[in-house]
């Protein structure tokens, strides 16, 4: 198991202060398609023990192997929270796998409102996509078609990483500096680069999408660091996604 969490300001008229996009990545070596049904629960927990959130889920995925002996499935929710760091407890079962597993996350969710700036989380595509659904379980929060998966290929044509940029309070817009980063494992930088977004692009909603595709054909194999630190002022937000890209075809 694999979970992928990102944070997100709820869509206007939502009760909630932000929606947490859920990525559950399941895996089990198959040798082709194998249809099997899914039972997922996931409890939430402030730092200090007390239950927040909670739900189960049903249903049925077919896992297929893209290559001999491997196969994953991506599922996909939301779940409502306020801000605050939480830690998401999830645990699921496959059967006639007859296979369960269980995973601890954490989680940090901003004050979207208020905070001169903040970023919500990092998603993570590629192109050509994986096993993922329900699609429309995301249509009211992004159109992207997030993955679990954080090792690479050539043979993944496009990955790119989408996040929103956000300014809360009352003021007006003011110009935000999205740098972003790309260090290896040797801590070089091999990508550093200042995006300006003017406020015009916040007006309104007070929000902007950002998406950043990867310099595939430019990262040798191995494992990197991709930073996207947000700067309006003296205001600052940071989010952090580690990768690998690894020598397969």
């Amino acid at each position: 198991m694999r979970v992928a969490l990102a944070p997100f300001k709820s869509p206007a008229g939502s009760a909630s202060a932000a929606i947490v996009i859920v990525t559950l990545g399941l895996e089990h070596k198959v040798d082709g398609a194998s249809e099997q049904a899914f039972e997922v629960e996931l409890r939430t927990f402030t730092t200090e023990g007390a239950s927040r959130a909670g739900e189960r889920r049903t249903g049925t995925l077919t896992l297929r192997a893209p290559l001999p002996g491997e196969a994953a499935a991506d599922l996909l929710s939301t779940l409502a929270l306020g801000h605050g760091r939480y830690e998401l407890r999830i645990g699921a079962t496959l059967s006639p796998a007859a296979i369960e597993g269980s995973i601890f996350a954490d989680l940090d969710v901003p004050d979207f409102a208020k905070e001169p700036v903040s970023l919500s989380g990092v998603l993570m595509e590629t192109t050509p996509g994986g096993n993922a659904g329900p699609l429309e379980a995301l249509k009211d929060v992004v159109t992207v078609v997030p993955t679990t998966r954080r090792e690479f290929t050539l043979a993944d044509q496009r990955v790119r990483a989408f996040l929103r940029v956000y300014q809360g309070g009352s003021n007006a817009p003011a110009p935000v500096t999205l740098r972003v980063s790309l260090r290896n494992q040797a801590q070089e930088l091999v990508y550093n680069y200042p995006h300006r977004l003017a406020p015009a692009r916040f007006a309104g909603d007070r929000e902007e999408d950002f998406v950043f595709d990867l310099p595939m054909n430019a990262l040798r194999p191995g494992p990197y660091l991709l930073t996207f630190e947000a700067i309006a002022g003296t205001a600052r937000a940071v989010r952090q996604v580690r990768f690998a890209i690894s020598p397969g075809r």
